[in-house]
């Protein structure tokens, strides 16, 4: 079943979809490569973002991905509880 929207994810929130069978193009952290999810958000080709930082780590592209998605005028959903939400309320 198409819903209409593709989704993009970074290597491990895309191998947790995959492995509970929904389908996610790999899409690269800010620090790993281009062309990024940033890049990606700039290039308009994001229409919601989902950013769920965990660790230390994940706080330089935390700040990118929600500076951008403000700036892009992207709605950015910053925690699990609200994304599950937002999902099971589209499900309707």
């Amino acid at each position: 079943m198409s819903l209409g929207f593709r989704l993009i994810a970074t290597g491990g929130t895309r191998e947790f979809l995959l492995s509970n069978g929904v389908h996610a193009d790999l899409v690269w952290k800010v620090h790993e490569s281009r062309p990024n999810i940033v890049d990606h958000m700039i290039n308009g080709e994001v229409a919601l973002a989902i950013n769920t930082p965990f660790g230390k780590s994940a706080f330089v592209d935390d700040t990118y991905i929600r500076r951008t998605a403000l700036q892009m005028n992207i709605p950015c959903i910053t925690t699990l509880t609200a994304a599950t939400a937002c999902v099971e309320e589209s499900g309707r």
